[in-house]
């Protein structure tokens, strides 16, 4: 959960950034998509993350 501008587990300067562009809008909201729904952007990740294993070996 984000709350004040840090994530619960974390100070990760994404999470941070987030908040702030997110204080700029004056109206937002979050949606959940599964996976089976979002088939295109669940095999970028899938890339992306395989890459990264793959520079690590």
């Amino acid at each position: 959960m984000i709350k004040d501008g840090v994530h619960e587990n974390s100070n990760s300067a994404l999470v941070r950034r987030i908040h702030t562009i997110l204080k700029l809008l004056s109206l937002w909201s979050l949606q959940h998509i599964s996976r089976g729904h979002n088939k295109l952007a669940n095999k970028i990740v899938k890339v992306i993350r395989d890459r990264k294993i793959n520079l690590r070996l």
